[in-house]
């Protein structure tokens, strides 16, 4: 079961997502300050995204698979992943922040609580709340401002698909918790690209590289980094980052490896603002009842551009 990381201009997003929500060595040399890195130990894990509308079976013209034994396990991993996990549903808080100095501080706007359901593949938003106030909508693209949803396997999906075209380079061994990883940087050029970015009704799928840690045992991802390798210049966005990570949660008496935390972040073009979406999924459960759902994409909207922070008038006097 995968889906697909929709990341709304936060919105990225993973998210979504996501999800993640960073940068590239690819594209042209920017000539702007880069925003503040989180710090490691603050970046939330990853995020999943909805299923792409692609086959394993469908490689590409060209392609050469790897040869590495870590990488070939982790894409029969991710492949099996689809067939073992159950339908399930887990409650989502998204904290969406604001930064107006290119992320060196952040103010926090908001909480964005939601229902998730994952149902054959497709995933399905409910009970989307703000700050603990119904809002009626029906899925997050409804609510205004960033948001970001997909985030259950498409990034991780995407990353060991033959039509990715993902180059690999080989870090170095790392831990995640107690588990042993493998580190591999990874790339995928623009033409092979499944993110999206939506702003201002522009939507843009960029090249993106970063890393991923690789559990030595089973070969499933346990945390990705991912960031925009370019973004055009008449794009309201000039950075996008993301990270994912994922934990054992226990649905139906099994364990299964699922998202546990999720943090993109963005900032707008010619501006000193940013918009950060953390995400935490919770109380995981299984479920088993029919229901109308949607597919989703690898997606974030970062909705539009906040203006620049004025001092506020005094109140006249009498």
């Amino acid at each position: 079961m995968v889906m697909r990381w929709t990341f709304i201009v936060l919105g990225v997003l993973w998210i979504a997502a996501a999800t993640g929500l960073a940068q590239s060595p690819a594209g042209p040399i920017r000539t702007k300050p880069q925003p503040t890195t989180v710090p490691r130990e603050r970046l939330p894990p990853a995020p999943r995204i909805g299923r792409q509308p692609v086959e394993y079976d469908r490689e590409p013209v060209g392609y050469q698979p790897p040869s590495d034994p870590v990488l070939l396990k982790a894409i029969e991993a991710n492949k099996a992943f689809d067939e073992k996990l159950p339908n399930f549903l887990c409650q989502q808080f998204m904290t969406r922040s604001r930064s107006r100095n290119l992320g060196k501080k952040w103010k926090d706007e908001d909480v964005v609580e939601a229902e998730v359901l994952i149902v054959d593949d497709h995933e399905q938003y409910r009970d989307i709340k703000i700050d603990g106030r119904p809002t009626g909508a029906k899925d997050l693209s409804q609510i205004g401002g960033t948001w970001s949803m997909g985030e259950y396997s498409t990034v991780v999906w995407n990353l060991f698909i033959p039509p990715s075209r993902t180059q690999f380079t080989e870090e170095g061994p790392d831990t995640v918790g107690d588990r042993r990883t493998l580190v591999y940087r990874y790339k995928i050029e623009q033409e092979n690209s499944r993110w999206k970015l939506h702003m201002n009704g522009q939507m843009y799928s960029p090249g993106h590289h970063g890393k991923v840690w690789i559990d030595l045992e089973n070969g499933r991802a346990l945390r990705v980094e991912m960031e925009a390798t370019f973004l055009p210049y008449d794009f309201p966005l000039w950075t996008a980052a993301g990270v994912l990570q994922y934990e054992d949660v226990e649905i139906d008496g099994q364990i299964y490896l699922l998202p546990a935390m999720a943090e993109n972040t963005v900032c707008v073009r010619d501006s000193a603002v940013c918009s950060r979406i953390n995400i935490d999924f919770r109380d995981y459960q299984k479920f088993s009842s029919e229901s109308t759902l949607f597919t989703t994409d690898s997606d974030v909207d970062f909705g539009r551009p906040v203006p620049e922070e004025r001092e506020p008038q005094s109140e006249p006097k009498d």
